[in-house]
């Protein structure tokens, strides 16, 4: 299941004043202290007309500050939440950042913006990653209400992120109807000319979304298709500007862990096999495009790999959850992971290690010595 920042999985959505809005604020504030100025010293001399053309153009900075207004704050805890999502994947560090920030800009004099809905959505994305659905199911509903009250937005690719996550939030408190809902919202928005002008790869992920849903209410075929077209969408768009290959890449390591599941289910072993080792081969040469939100699919395969005998492949995508599941072993599917990675360790007559990997003592294997393995 692929998961967007609001730098956008990515693409950047961070809003930025207008040229137009730019010039009128600071011609306004170069006329004041101009007129002012030489009003005072017309009627009062030199000197006096020194403190209040300083006084003036403080006043203009601050009528500039205010134009900008959130922009002072969101632009560096974008920049942090990029090196932290997509590095150290450190999510309570970003829950942490983007609380305080929220907190600070609702109480702040500073014009608001689009940049408040991209930092709900970005906090939110930290409390779905860390198993925290109904807060993040809040924050996006709250962003998705700023987004819409801003007409200018509407064909845009910032609403396609939020409603895509909150779409995502949705099918994990298994709302699928209404997660359907959401994602064909964002997909309709994504396929609009004036957003394809400029970003076609950004329909891939309300596509994933959407195999996601119908793959967990058992429609294969049709979950097939649409992580099929995702797909197609990653690897025939060119990289627009604000995306990030490392988002990419995490994107379309989603899509074949969704591939991997959906033709297994279909009985179709050998393809599944295939999508499976396309995933390990883009996560070998950068880990961190996995996140927790690989769990659900990682666990699934596993289980129909198990019943099927296949103890060499749920090994390895259980090794990988257990990797995942260490960093963060409070999240729901983590849990769940355990009772999987005991049932291979049962199947496979190992009982004996069975107390030290529910311990998390099980020595981590990093996904680039997995696809050594294969």
């Amino acid at each position: 299941m692929t998961n967007v920042p609001s730098n956008l999985p990515a693409a950047k959505t961070t809003s930025v004043a207008s040229p137009r809005q730019t010039r009128s604020v600071a011609a306004l504030g170069i006329a004041t202290v101009v007129i002012v100025g030489f009003a005072y010293l017309a009627t009062h001399g030199f000197l006096e007309a020194d403190y209040i053309i300083a006084g003036c153009g403080l006043f203009g900075v601050l009528l500039s500050l205010w134009s900008l207004g959130s922009l002072y704050i969101t632009i560096p805890l974008s920049m942090k939440f990029m090196s932290a999502y997509y590095g150290s994947q450190d999510y309570a560090a970003i829950d942490r950042a983007h609380s305080r920030a929220l907190k600070m800009l609702s109480r702040l004099p500073l014009r608001k913006r689009v940049d408040i809905a991209v930092t709900m959505s970005n906090l939110a994305l930290a409390r779905l990653c860390q198993g925290y659905y109904d807060s993040a199911e809040s924050l996006y509903t709250q962003a998705a209400k700023y987004i819409e009250k801003n007409p200018r937005l509407a064909q845009s690719v910032t609403p396609v992120v939020i409603y895509h996550n909150l779409a995502v939030t949705k099918a994990r408190q298994n709302k699928f109807v209404e997660a359907e809902l959401h994602a064909t919202r964002a997909l309709e928005i994504a396929q609009l000319p004036k957003v394809q002008k400029t970003n076609k790869m950004v329909a891939a992920a309300p596509l994933s979304a959407i195999g996601y849903i119908r793959y967990k209410l058992g429609e294969f075929v049709s979950a097939k298709q649409m992580l099929l077209d995702a797909i197609s969408t990653y690897e025939s768009s060119p990289l627009a500007p604000g995306l990030s290959r490392q988002g990419v890449g995490q994107g379309q390591a989603a899509v074949f862990l969704g591939l991997c599941a959906v033709t297994i289910k279909l009985d179709q072993q050998s393809e599944s096999e295939q999508w499976c080792d396309k995933f390990f081969e883009t996560i070998s040469s950068n880990p961190n495009v996995v996140t927790t939100m690989s769990l659900i699919y990682l666990n699934d395969i596993a289980n129909e790999y198990m019943n099927r005998k296949m103890f060499d492949r749920a090994q390895k995508l259980l090794d990988l959850a257990y990797s995942l599941g260490h960093k963060f072993p409070f999240h729901p599917d983590a849990i769940q992971m355990l009772n999987y990675y005991e049932k291979l360790l049962l199947l496979t007559d190992r009982q004996y290690e069975v107390a030290d990997m529910r311990s998390w003592l099980r020595s981590v294997e990093s996904p680039a010595a997995l696809q050594k393995q294969q």
